[in-house]
């Protein structure tokens, strides 16, 4: 028997991530370099949000209009997810929103 594929995410790659009790369903943008990601099953991501309700909270970045999904980068909620939980591939970030993401995450940690 062979062993399954195991699923490779790519930087900037959108995917739609399900909690491991099955209920909760979040979208998420890879923010870790592909070369981190093909050796590691927990790559870094960011949550994707549709609009916060009031002023943005710190450390967002806005998503540019041809992104395949609306709203704004989550930077300060950076975290890893395990591959498996993604579910669905929505698409890639443009560089725009990638650019802001790193701006974004430069100041957070003041690099």
């Amino acid at each position: 028997m062979g062993r399954a594929r195991e699923r490779r995410v790519n930087r900037g790659e959108v995917w739609t991530v399900v909690a491991p009790n099955g209920t909760n369903r979040w979208r998420v943008a890879v923010i870790s370099a592909d070369a981190y990601n093909n050796r590691s099953r927990f790559p870094f991501v960011v949550p994707l949000i549709r609009r916060p309700s009031g002023d943005p909270p710190p450390y967002t970045a806005a998503l540019a209009d041809p992104d395949p999904v609306g709203g704004i980068a989550l930077v300060a909620e950076l975290g890893q997810i395990d591959v498996r939980q993604a579910t669905e591939r929505i698409g890639m970030l443009t560089g725009a929103s990638m650019a802001r993401i790193g701006e974004a995450l430069r100041d957070l940690f003041e690099l």
